[in-house]
């Protein structure tokens, strides 16, 4: 009946086995050393077992003084069944339980087996029955033919949740995941931070940790979520990929976190996952890593260290792996690379390759590096949007690269034969970047450096060397020739001061040549020229408008 079922599931399931032992299911903290105690617990259990299940002492003549106990209480024992079978409509619904296809295969291997032994049986109960199903049923089995035989070994199934056992991190797991039960996680949900989506070559399922969309904040709510997100998964083989593309300083777990974590997390996870793939590992996280190392000693040999996207679809393809666009669009985007590269810190000097995107620079480790008890390519990678400065070494083959990370700017040199051209694209990507942002995010976040004035003033320069007024060509002609002397251009075209120069009004051809000789020799000026001399034709005619667009054009090649 359904009453067996609830005092089966409640009572010999989950109440009798914490009386039994409180110690081990955490009922209470210190372990129970005296026997007798033991005993009378023991005891207790059995009658209240006895009590569920409605019978009374028959075969412990000791035991016959509780069955007057028992006839009183079954009126409240049946009371209490009656409650636990209703289920309030505000109830919130328990996760699914899922099977993975091998074990469905095995159930119905079970039943084809039990019920052909059972068909003589089966036979006999249904003898007088109307509409028999006995027919059927023989039919169907026929059909099937012999039954697969049972293993001599079979293994319970593991209907249970991840947190159900005697271990106490798994009671730690349940007691955290009842605390946070009502917390609502749509915010760490929007930030894509844990998901799931598709399956390893393996076929198993597929976790996602994005580690720069994490900040510190409310460590409990994102541990709950990863928990939530994952629980029916753990009760089987899964994977993880750890996507460390950008990581920084600032996406590192508090300290706090990781020993929480490592408290709730239920056991089984650890004994179930089948990878950890880590994907553009970099020197923050090798350095974050030795924090790391206490915690996962049982997970350790299961890491998987990949260098590019490329080598993460050995293990997951490629319409199976849900890495943000970003990260797998990368070598998609390489504008050029340069190799050997000499990298020089303060500790040390080393051989790397440096590959520049289109949003993105890559410094790329030669030689595997330590971490975690692996070797693992190193790939230091850099938004194009946190370079503050590149600048060239004229009397050393290096470039110095300036960058904003988290607080602070750190830089990087780079020694190679082809520093200029290593300058230029960086250059060239930095200002490509700038120049897709939208114009108004563009004028809230631009502030006039002394870097810019140059760009400024050869806008100014150049605009006006064409005008009707005859005065503010001369003006203009003697602005650009203290340009160029002034900042050092490097210029095939010989400029002359004049007080009183005789500028033509159609010099157009003068204008776009300066322009573009400049533009090949002073490329540094590309970004600040261009937003000038574009923000400029809004209020210029026709024909200003058009001598623009033929002075530009030249500098447009450096973004090439």
């Amino acid at each position: 009946s359904e009453d067996t079922a609830i005092a089966g599931f409640m009572f010999l399931r989950y109440l009798c086995p914490a009386i039994v032992a409180p110690d081990g299911y955490g009922v209470i903290d210190s372990a129970i050393s005296d026997k007798n105690f033991r005993r009378c617990l023991v005891l207790v259990t059995k009658v209240l077992q006895n009590l569920a299940n409605r019978v009374q002492f028959t075969k412990e003549p000791f035991m016959h003084c509780m069955n007057p106990f028992i006839e009183e209480n079954l009126p409240v024992i049946r009371e209490m069944f009656h409650i636990y079978t209703k289920v309030s409509e505000d109830d919130p619904m328990p996760p699914p339980i899922s099977f993975s296809d091998e074990q469905k295969a095995q159930d119905i291997g079970r039943i084809h087996y039990y019920l052909s032994t059972s068909k003589e049986k089966l036979a006999k109960e249904w003898a007088n029955a109307q509409d028999s199903p006995l027919d059927r049923l023989t039919s169907i089995l026929s059909q099937l033919g012999p039954p697969p035989e049972l293993p001599t070994t079979t293994k319970t199934v593991q209907v249970r949740q991840a947190a159900i056992g005697s271990d106490k991190k798994n009671l730690h797991f349940e007691k955290f995941m009842n605390r946070m039960a009502n917390k609502n996680t749509d915010e760490i949900k929007s930030k894509d931070i844990f998901y799931q989506h598709g399956k390893t070559t393996k076929g198993i399922p597929v976790f996602y940790y994005i580690a720069r969309n994490y900040t510190s904040g409310n460590d409990d709510l994102l541990i709950y979520y990863i928990l939530q997100t994952s629980r029916n998964f753990l009760t089987k083989k899964y994977a993880l990929v750890i996507d460390l593309t950008l990581f920084a300083p600032q996406h590192q777990m508090s300290s706090g976190m990781l020993p929480s974590f490592s408290k709730v997390i239920p056991t089984v996870a650890a004994a179930n996952i089948d990878a950890v793939y880590f994907i553009n590992t970099n020197q923050w996280f090798k350095k974050y890593s030795k924090n790391l190392a206490k915690f996962v000693p049982r997970v350790s040999k299961k890491f998987v260290f990949c260098a590019d996207v490329s080598q993460l679809y050995n293990y997951i393809a490629k319409d199976q792996c849900k890495l943000p666009a970003d990260t797998s669009s990368m070598s998609n985007t390489v504008q050029a690379t340069f190799s050997p590269v000499t990298k020089t810190t303060q500790s040390n000097k080393k051989e790397v390759k440096l590959i520049i995107c289109t949003d993105v620079v890559q410094i790329v480790s030669l030689k595997p590096q330590p971490v975690l008890g692996h070797q693992a390519i190193i790939n230091d990678i850099l938004h194009v949007s946190s370079i503050v400065d590149i600048h060239k070494e004229n009397n050393f083959n290096s470039v110095t690269l300036r960058y904003q990370m988290g607080d602070g700017q750190r830089s990087v040199e780079m020694a190679s034969d082809a520093k200029d051209q290593i300058a230029q694209q960086l250059t060239s990507s930095r200002d490509r970047f700038k120049l897709s942002q939208p114009q108004a995010a563009l004028a809230r976040s631009k502030a006039f450096r002394p870097s810019d004035v140059p760009g400024t003033l050869l806008n100014m320069a150049l605009m006006n060397l064409t005008v009707s007024n005859h005065a503010l060509r001369a003006a203009a002609y003697n602005l650009l020739v203290a340009l160029c002397n002034t900042f050092a251009f490097k210029i095939d075209s010989s400029l002359l001061e004049a007080s009183e120069a005789a500028v033509p009004q159609n010099s157009k051809r003068f204008t776009v040549r300066v322009s573009s000789e400049l533009a090949q020799m002073e490329p540094a000026m590309t970004l600040e020229f261009l937003q000038q001399s574009l923000d400029g034709m809004s209020n210029a005619d026709k024909v200003s408008q058009v001598l623009v667009l033929d002075y530009v054009k030249p500098w447009l090649w450096n973004f090439g």
